[in-house]
């Protein structure tokens, strides 16, 4: 139990509020930065959305080939419009991309 003098410092989970300010200044950080990112979201066809999809839960060319009926260099292709719309470079921004703007849903 959190002393009550000190009840204030301390937010909803028991973190210090620092901490809290800190990962909230974070977060908004990194919301800003992929903020200019969220137009070339906007502009992937709905084939390129679903293997995105699929690859920010991790599967591979193959298993993404193999659900969505199309060859794995059809894969490929729209793997490399993916990351050429959405100016990112590495499937870690990828990922993060999407837990930010809730992609997967």
């Amino acid at each position: 139990m959190i002393n009550p003098r000190l009840r204030n410092a301390y937010g909803k989970e028991g973190e210090p509020m620092q901490k809290l300010a800190d990962k909230r200044r974070l977060q908004e950080f990194v919301k800003r930065e992929y903020r200019k990112h969220e137009m070339g979201f906007h502009q992937l066809s709905k084939k390129e959305k679903e293997i995105l999809k699929r690859m920010v839960l991790g599967m591979d060319s193959l298993e993404i080939a193999q659900q969505l009926f199309i060859s794995r260099q059809a894969v490929e292709i729209y793997k490399k419009n993916i990351y050429i719309k959405t100016e990112l470079r590495t499937l870690q921004d990828l990922v993060l991309f999407a837990v930010i703007f809730d992609i997967l849903l």
